[in-house]
């Protein structure tokens, strides 16, 4: 949001500076820098909107890629990666990401989470569902604890694991 809304106000600070840069003829040498670091502030976030690193490419390989679409497109995504680790965001008003590390016992996945997060989701594990597909794709049942009933159906988008 606050992109959203300090584009535009930049744009209006560079078009008033470059139009006193105008009328002072680039005597004011203040103002010149000013105007051409609004001017690379401006071009780079409009040519690079996601940043200029992509620090993904500094994480290890994912190995298992599931996602679960909830209502109002409310969407939890578990990536398993190299290494045993794992990391498990939630996009929903809103981005969270819970990290930790994971082993696989049988078909299952049991998970731990790294930081202290409510006890409801501290132990979480999730199960191959591969007699369940949804479209086309195998299913990753997900439960935010070992009592937990109701699981979250996570379609596989990438499964190295197998």
């Amino acid at each position: 949001m606050l992109l959203f809304l300090g584009v535009p106000v930049l744009a209006v600070i560079l078009l008033i500076q470059g139009i006193l840069l105008g009328r002072e003829k680039s005597k004011n040498a203040h103002r010149v820098k000013k105007t051409a670091v609004l001017l690379v502030v401006l071009v780079s976030l409009l040519l690079f909107p996601s940043g200029i690193i992509d620090f993904t490419k500094f994480e290890a390989p994912d190995l298992l890629v599931a996602q679960y679409e909830g209502v109002a497109n409310c969407t939890s995504t578990l990536r398993l990666k190299a290494g045993e680790r794992f990391v498990k965001s939630s996009a929903c008003f809103g981005m969270d990401e819970k990290s930790g590390s994971y082993k696989m016992v049988g078909d299952t996945i049991r998970l731990t989470f790294d930081e202290e997060i409510s006890a409801h989701e501290k132990y979480a594990y999730a199960v191959f569902r591969p007699a369940l597909k949804a479209q086309g794709k195998e299913i990753l049942a997900y439960y935010a604890n070992s009592a937990a009933k109701d699981s979250y159906p996570m379609i596989i988008y990438e499964n190295k694991l197998r």
